[in-house]
């Protein structure tokens, strides 16, 4: 169940841990404050925002998985895409292609699980992920 919710001044102290123990020593993320609605535009949101874009995208452009095999494979392909970055000097590293390629590698682990049918409609809200999404 996800029944906690984060508000970007409780973030503040691991960013200000972040910094300190950064390895490249980039500035600290500033969370954005609460906007009128209630909802704090939380980096994790926008995340699952472009997940779930990019899930809708592929399944429009490609047939569903047919095993687990096959879903493997395609996981395995972004996540050696996103190596590729990673395996880059920092300085010449593309953050947006790394962010692109976490999408993609996200997208791809969801779709693998509606595909597979490893989680059911009726499932999601049972387990409380639906409303963490």
């Amino acid at each position: 169940m996800c029944d906690t919710e984060y508000h970007p001044d409780d973030l503040a102290d691991l960013a200000s841990l972040h910094a300190k123990y950064s390895i490249d020593q980039r500035p600290a993320v500033v969370h954005p404050q609460p906007e009128a609605s209630g909802h704090y535009g939380h980096p994790v949101m926008e995340f699952l925002d472009r997940v779930e874009q990019e899930t809708m995208r592929a399944a429009a452009k490609h047939p569903a998985l047919n095993s687990a095999h096959e879903a493997y494979a395609v996981i395995l392909e972004e996540l050696d895409e996103f190596k590729a970055e990673v395996w880059k000097q920092t300085a010449r590293r593309d953050r947006a292609a790394m962010l692109a390629e976490l999408v993609q590698i996200a997208a791809m682990a969801a779709r693998t699980a509606v595909d597979l049918g490893l989680i059911a409609e009726d499932e999601t809200s049972a387990d409380g992920l639906a409303d963490c999404i």
